[in-house]
């Protein structure tokens, strides 16, 4: 019988903790329980380039809208005042 301080002692999945300390893209169902990213395609926007965004939280803990992460580009962010420069 598992009791919950079993479950909060056990370790997480080496593939796992290496997503969350680089912050790598997460599976959606991941994602969408997440404390720091919310998937804009969750939210009815009708435009499309936000809805394959995220919001996420940066490195500085703030939120920003993310268009784009690759390790080799790094990550395209934008803060949500910034999107009607840039969006039109």
């Amino acid at each position: 019988m598992a009791t919950a301080e079993a479950a909060q002692t056990e370790p997480v999945s080496q593939a796992e903790g290496e997503a969350a300390a680089e912050g790598s893209d997460l599976s959606p169902a991941v994602a969408r329980d997440s404390l720091r990213i919310l998937p804009l395609s969750m939210v009815p926007l009708e435009t499309v380039a936000l809805t394959r965004a995220r919001l996420i939280k940066n490195v500085y803990l703030e939120g920003v809208v993310e268009f784009f992460r690759d390790e080799a580009t790094g990550s395209g962010q934008l803060r949500p005042d910034e999107l009607p420069v840039h969006m039109g």
